[in-house]
This record gives structure tokens, C-alpha cells and sequence, in this order.
């Protein structure tokens, strides 16, 4: 169980392992736990309470507190949550959850959830290897029992069926109360794919499609914006929005015009709003949605950004 926002089979999915568009070798993960060690799955894919929806692909691994959690595939670190003290089975804790989130390439996504407070050993913007020490595991967050989320998203946290190398001979994934022993990382998962960007069609649902390369997850305060899309529909210009992580009323809005042939192009200064989430102070939603005399015309898919200060974003994208 993680993030309300946020998403297992009995097996993989028929689009995993997934590919990326610079490279079509298989992006493939393993168990995100130390080699040698194991623990049991205690919810799997498609499975109650919790794994549906968003997180149908989810796995809860049975880690007591404070066990290592290590990256199931080499990345860069865009998120990193692990204020949060408190956790039980109640939506108020929805959002205490501590987690680390790494980008694969190709938009594909890792999260790590109900992390033990300030255990995290990397920062935003490093370059992790598969394999390597994230965190220590916890109960933080809406849950019954310590222990480790884990998930594959897209950029709409959608959860992707995936399989471990080290389980199943690589063939699928670990069902409900199965033992997991983590293997060796294989030399073939050292590799960085390189940084997401985000897809052309994340935002498809509210009558956009973008024609400009934005970045996938993690941005800079003071960043020069650059949106170029087309519009489906009419519509007079589209704004690029940002919320509170855990919701509430818009924090910024920039504004393009869109032209008669439904082509917008605009550029703006991104400043990090001064309201912040106590949690991660550098986290925050966001949209790009078609407008009418400043009235979205439609219901508003959202995703995930992270705005860092300068100082502290240099290697971020």
C-alpha cells in the first residue's frame, strides 16, 4: 500500500519487460533487497486491499523495520521523502509515506515506499546502480504492518507488470506469500539508460499533445520552460498548472495561446512556488490543460514534479 495517487500480476504483463525508445535490450529489474537475503511477498499483483487500479502491478514485500532496500534497477534518484515519523491503516496517513523514486529512462519509473525516517543514503540527482543500499525499510504511511512497497510506474503512476531476473527464472513475478530470495546483480544492469523525458501523450486525456521534449520528473527553480503542443478541440490558450502534492488549490498557472490551427508555443520562467508540502518541500503536482476564458475545459489528468533549488539540482537533468 502506498500513495493514494500512486500502483502485481501473477505473472508479467504481455508488454514487460519494457523497452526503451534509445535502446531495445529489455529494461529489466530485480528484488529490491540485498543479495542473499529473502522475504515473502505480503500482498501481490491483483490482489486485496489495496492492489488495484493505479497499483495493480505493486508488490508488499514482509521487511521488519530498518532492512536494507536496495535499487532493483540502475537509475537516477528524482524523489526522495523520508520526514515523515508516523504511519497506521487510516487515509490520514496517505500521505506520511517516506519514499525514494528513481527514473529508469523511457519514462519508467521505480518507487520505494514506507521508508524509515532519514534513512535514505542518496540524494536527488545521484546515479544509483542496481543493487545498491537506498534506504532502510519502515511503516510509515497507510499501513498495517511494516514493510516495503514497491512498484514500477509510467509518468501517469500507472504500475507496470514486470518480472525480478533473480525470481522465476526471470519469467515472472512472486505471488502472495512466496519467498523471494534476492540474487546477484547481472554486469548487464550496471548500465544508465540515461534521464526520462516526459512522454509526448501524458497529458492526451485533456486534449493535448506536446511536440517539445520536457524533463520527465525533476525540475530547477528558475528552469526556462519551453511548451510546444497541439490542441484537440477548440480551445484559446492552455495553461501549464501547478498543485500541492496532496491537493488543494492551484499554487501557478502559465499561460499560452493556442492558434487557429490549434498549435501552441510559449516559454516561461518556472519559479518554485513559496507553498510547500512539509514532507518534501520540493514536491508538487502538475498539468498542462486546455483553457477557455480561464475555465479548463476538461477534468485535468495530473502527474508528478519535484522543483529543486539550483544548488542542489545541477545533476538532476
Amino acid at each position: 500500500m502506498l500513495l493514494g495517487l500512486l500502483a502485481i500480476v501473477l505473472g508479467c504483463s504481455p508488454n514487460s519487460p519494457q523497452k526503451t525508445a534509445a535502446d531495445d535490450t529489455p529494461l529489466e529489474f530485480k528484488l529490491p533487497f540485498p543479495t542473499g537475503t529473502n522475504y515473502s511477498v505480503l500482498q501481490g499483483n491483483q490482489s486485496p486491499p489495496t492492489h488495484f487500479g493505479l497499483h495493480v502491478y505493486a508488490y508488499d514485500f514482509d521487511m521488519p523495520e530498518r532492512s536494507v532496500v536496495t535499487a532493483a534497477a540502475t537509475g537516477r534518484v528524482v524523489e526522495v521523502t523520508d520526514q515523515s515519523t508516523v504511519g497506521g491503516y487510516d487515509p490520514k496517513f496517505v500521505w506520511a509515506t517516506n519514499m525514494i523514486v528513481l527514473d529508469h529512462g523511457d519514462a519508467r519509473f521505480s518507487i520505494y515506499g514506507h521508508l524509515q525516517q532519514l534513512s535514505a543514503t542518496v540524494k536527488p540527482g545521484d546515479v544509483v546502480v542496481a543493487g545498491q543500499a537506498l534506504a532502510l525499510s519502515g511503516r510509515t504511511g497507510m499501513v498495517t504492518q511494516p514493510h516495503l512497497h514497491f512498484e514500477v510506474v509510467d509518468r501517469l503512476l500507472q504500475s507496470i507488470g514486470i518480472c525480478f531476473v533473480d525470481f522465476g527464472g526471470g519469467l515472472r513475478g512472486p505471488r502472495a506469500a512466496e519467498f523471494c530470495e534476492s540474487g546477484p546483480v547481472p554486469a548487464r544492469m550496471k548500465r544508465f539508460r540515461g534521464d526520462s523525458n516526459l512522454p509526448r501523450d501524458v497529458f492526451a486525456r485533456n486534449g493535448i499533445r506536446l511536440l517539445s521534449d520536457l524533463p520527465g520528473y525533476s525540475f530547477r527553480d528558475g528552469d526556462e520552460v519551453h511548451v510546444v503542443g497541439q490542441v484537440e478541440g477548440v480551445a484559446a490558450r492552455v495553461c501549464f498548472q501547478i498543485f500541492p502534492r496532496p491537493g488543494g488549490e492551484r499554487l501557478a498557472a502559465y499561460y499560452g495561446d493556442v492558434r487557429k490551427d490549434g498549435r501552441f508555443d510559449f516559454t516561461f520562467t518556472l519559479a518554485k512556488p513559496t507553498a510547500t508540502w512539509e514532507l518534501n518541500p520540493s514536491a508538487y503536482a502538475f498539468n498542462v490543460v486546455r483553457v477557455n476564458e480561464g475555465v479548463p475545459l476538461s477534468p485535468a489528468t495530473s502527474t508528478f514534479l519535484c522543483i529543486y533549488p539550483r544548488a542542489d539540482a545541477s545533476a538532476t537533468h
